[in-house]
């Protein structure tokens, strides 16, 4: 019974820990490794695509078969390729192929237990960090976009 409870103490501990995200941890570079954009994936290091069955239904319903369907992904790869976050104590910048696309001061909220950053104009994108890959999850009007990085 002791160990039990000694178990169960060690993980409400790690689990606690491993919840409690600061700036700190987004300080530095970070690379873009994948874009979800409604669940369906596509890896940006080696061009591998996922799609849900409800995307394939409805592109079929359209007259699309797969190829088609990732040809049209193909071109939101290349919208999102060679993206990177540069995030220090109080600003982030987003730059395409090295070039500053936007940037802006930020702060780091909680809020009914999700993270979010908040840009100096207001902006809020939530984000989660787990085994060293940063999530930013964003909604758009028609769809919710997954941006995932991982640090240089």
């Amino acid at each position: 019974m002791k160990k039990l409870l000694t178990l169960i103490t060690l993980f409400i501990i790690v689990s606690a820990q491993a919840q409690t995200i600061t700036g700190k941890d987004l300080l530095g570079k970070w690379i873009i490794t994948s874009v979800g954009y409604d669940d369906n994936v596509i890896d940006l290091q080696t061009g591998e695509m996922v799609f849900t069955e409800q995307t394939i239904k409805e592109a079929k319903e359209e007259g699309m078969d797969r190829e088609d369907l990732e040809a049209e992904f193909k071109n939101l790869e290349q919208s999102y390729k060679n993206i990177t976050l540069v995030i220090d104590a109080d600003t982030m910048q987003m730059k395409i192929q090295d070039t500053v696309a936007n940037s802006d001061t930020y702060k780091i909220e909680e809020k009914d237990g999700r993270q979010w950053i908040v840009g100096g104009n207001g902006a809020r994108t939530e984000y989660t960090l787990k085994n060293n890959v940063l999530r930013l999850i964003m909604i758009r009007r028609d769809a919710v976009v997954h941006l995932y990085f991982k640090k240089e």
